[in-house]
């Protein structure tokens, strides 16, 4: 099945690991941003941030993604030491080539400036790099020289053709060629070569370490030229501006540097943070052609608009999440999607905004289970068995942890808004509160099944609790005390999520296996069956607020919108939403859908 075009998208970040560089590339044009998170390498517009497109042929975790000089073709490469060559202009991005280059990880790869030929470094038993063809994979000449893992390689952009590369065994090595015959080593390092770059015209190369180091070189004669020398940290990334002059430098002393290559001073210095975190690491740094913009990744997955013309901070910090988003919230009078992810993460995006703000302070310390937005509060639930009270505003976690005594599996807020409902593998909490904060526990319903999903009813006098005993349990709800009602059977395997209708007389269910089921919520009887057009268990349901259309997602990485009043047949299937699978989803209008998923974005449907 080809995937459902989304109409917009909050991408997901660059993966990245501590204490190692990162690869982020541009286009020739300066219009595309390339980086890889997870199995997917992301094509990402440069102006207009919440335009950008995941390709997802991978079968390993991608590693590094650069376009072709003649913006035909990008080349992709992954842990597995797989590169793969494929059409960038057309949608369906058809395959051009694929090879198996290295037997262990990819670190950086690079292409030739005729586009004819691709140099891929990293790691493996025989060889820790190869030149080849593209179109053929033919070899042309040899990487040696290293004694370890290569980290960094360039070609250069002018003829004579020539290659360099950085490893960890301290050394910069130089091939001529074709074929690529070792020339001469750089030894200069007395720490890891992270990053080697050829200036635009190919006459200087820069390299990075780190010993907290920089140098500049003659290509010709490779002559030491001079050294940058003032970070603090190992430097992960180098990237020249078009001039041929500037170099940027990012680093994990948590800044980005600008130096001119003339005269080996510094003439620029952008900081990310007030009081930077390890987070604020820089690992990676692209300079935009014929512009001054840099971008600059740190170790969170920030990526950070820097003018090199106005030092100091970023004028825009683009976010994402780089785990899977298992939870999703959503505000629509003010547009506010916020969503959490597997590593505690939680982002608050803004509609038809690029820039937004992560939750700050000490908060979960566990994956994210659920997510409510309630007078100006952000209340969440993660796998620390706790739940937090936020800001929403300045995304501030407040004091504010209530243990809740086993495993969250969701929450339902009652339309006082003063009254929520947890459900946990041990029990069914009854919280109390006051303007969405000082959440305290009323009563604990304990149960001798696990709680899967929770819902209370609009008119807050009942609650349905789906469980993994394939049931729904129905609690009347009086005095802030859960009394067990009625147990709705049906389903044949565990009830993975419920849902009543805002207008309060449907309740909709999903199981493990693939089925939603839409039942009478006064009468306790099935209303609607037939919905068995996913193909893995339900992760997620919800209703529009005219209660005309549920939406359902699913492990089959599919989202369905029903149309509750023309049956199963009127629904609008949204094809491969998120690969990997589905994990939640939301109406932010009656027409519009948000969904999360495995593949770490946040993606917006109108349907």
């Amino acid at each position: 099945e080809m995937a459902t075009p989304y109409d917009g998208i909050y991408a997901c970040a660059p993966a990245t690991v501590r204490g190692q560089p990162t690869v982020i590339s541009v286009d020739a044009k300066g219009e595309k941003l390339l980086y890889g998170c997870g199995k997917a390498v992301i094509v990402r517009s440069i102006k207009d941030p919440l335009s950008a497109e995941l390709y997802t042929e991978h079968q390993k975790d991608v590693t590094v993604a650069k376009f072709s000089p003649s913006g035909a073709f990008i080349a992709s490469a992954d842990v597995g030491g797989v590169v793969r060559v494929w059409a960038a202009d057309n949608v369906d991005h058809p395959l051009k080539f694929e090879g198996q280059c290295l037997s262990a990880a990819v670190t950086d790869l690079c292409w030739s400036p005729d586009s004819q030929r691709i140099v891929a470094v990293g790691d493996g038993r025989d060889s820790f790099g190869r030149v080849f063809m593209w179109d053929t994979g033919s070899s042309v000449g040899e990487i040696s020289g290293h004694a370890k893992k290569i980290l960094s390689c360039d070609f250069k952009q002018a003829k004579p053709f020539q290659i360099i590369t950085g490893a960890e065994d301290f050394q910069v090595n130089s091939f001529d060629g074709p074929p690529f015959k070792f020339r001469q080593a750089q030894k200069d390092h007395t720490k890891f070569a992270n990053c080697v770059r050829y200036s635009p015209d190919g006459s200087k190369f820069v390299t990075v370490g780190s010993d907290m180091l920089g140098f500049v070189y003659d290509t010709a004669s490779g002559s030491k030229l001079g050294q940058l020398k003032g970070h603090t940290g190992s430097v992960y990334s180098c990237s020249w501006s078009s001039d041929g002059v500037r170099v940027a430098t990012a680093s994990a002393d948590k800044t980005l540097c600008v130096w001119d290559t003339n005269t080996f001073t510094q003439v620029a210095k952008f900081a990310f943070a007030d009081k930077p975190a390890p987070e604020d690491m820089q690992v990676a740094c692209a300079w935009v052609p014929n512009t001054d913009l840099i971008l600059s990744l740190s170790l969170r997955g920030d990526l950070s608009y820097c003018d090199a013309t106005k030092p100091g901070k970023p004028h825009l910090t683009v976010k994402g999440h780089n785990k899977s988003v298992n939870a999703v919230a959503v505000d629509p009078a003010s547009g506010t999607i916020v969503s959490g992810s597997y590593d505690g993460v939680v982002n608050k995006f803004t509609l038809n905004q690029a820039a937004a703000l992560s939750l700050q302070g000490k908060g979960h310390t566990n994956a994210i289970v659920d997510l409510i937005i309630t007078q100006g509060k952000l209340l969440s639930c993660a796998l620390d068995d706790t739940l937090r009270v936020s800001s929403l505003i300045d995304m501030t976690y407040t004091p504010e942890s209530l243990p809740l005594g086993g495993q969250p599996s969701g929450m339902s807020l009652a339309r006082d808004a003063n009254t929520l409902l947890v459900a946990t593998n041990k029990s069914v909490l009854v919280l109390k509160g006051s303007g969405g904060a000082n959440w305290k526990v009323a009563s604990t319903a304990s149960i001798v099944f696990a709680a899967l999903g929770v819902s209370v009813s609009p008119s807050g006098t009942e609650v349905a609790v789906s469980g993994d005993d394939n049931a729904i349990h129905i609690f009347s709800l009086s005095a802030d005390k859960l009394t067990p009602g009625p147990v709705l059977n049906h389903h044949q395997s565990g009830v993975t999520r419920v849902a009543y209708s805002p207008c309060g007389s449907m309740l909709a269910s999903g199981d493990s296996t693939k089925n939603v089921v839409i039942w009478d919520a006064a009468a306790k009887t099935v209303s609607h069956t037939g919905m068995v057009f996913h193909q893995g268990r339900i992760t997620s349901l919800a209703w529009s607020d005219d209660s005309k259309k549920l939406v359902s997602g699913s492990l089959d990485t599919r989202v369905i919108v029903w149309d509750i009043a023309g049956g199963p047949g009127n629904r609008t299937t949204l094809e491969r939403a998120h690969q990997g699978g589905v994990t939640a989803v939301r109406f932010v209008a009656n027409n519009r859908v948000v969904s999360t998923g495995a593949d770490c974005s946040v993606k917006l449907w109108t349907v």
